[in-house]
This record gives structure tokens, sequence and C-alpha cells, in this order.
């Protein structure tokens, strides 16, 4: 059996880290311009029903993603949502 070396292990880890690393800001980018685009009314959050329009990954987790529970999801929210996922 061939000896695999701990630097390419740690290597490849740190490879797979960067991919992980680099979806989730990809999905933090692609997530901040959707929401632009949600916010009809230009507010800076989303109501339930902008969300229902426009993004319904936000619609169908309101309630887990409205850390304050005042009936709109803000873009720092959702972030926070986000990185909490990942």
């Amino acid at each position: 059996m061939k000896r695999i070396s701990l630097a390419i292990l740690l290597g490849v880890a740190t490879l797979a880290q960067a991919d992980s690393d680099d979806r989730a800001e990809q999905t933090r980018r692609y997530m901040a311009v959707r929401f632009r685009e949600a916010d009809m009314d230009g507010n800076g959050s989303l109501s339930k029903q902008e969300a229902e329009r426009r993004m319904p990954y936000v619609a169908r987790n309101f309630e887990a993603i409205d850390g304050d529970r005042n009936g709109q999801v803000s873009a720092a929210e959702l972030q926070a949502h986000l990185a909490r996922r990942h």
C-alpha cells in the first residue's frame, strides 16, 4: 500500500475548504443581487409579499430569517441566515 504524505492530505483538505468558501461567497453575492431585485419598494428590506414574488427561498424560510421578528427581512438578516447554514 502506498503512503500518502501528510502534506498532500493537508493540501487536498485546504483545496476542499477553499472550494467550499468560494461557493459560499458566490451564493452570498447571488443572494445580494436577488435581494436588491426583490426589494420592490426600495426600503432595504423584504416583506413576505416581496419575498413570495421574487425570492421563494426567503418566503419559505421567512420566519427563520426574520431575526428581529419585525415582519421584514433585511439584507443583514439574510446574510446571517446564509452564514449559519454554511
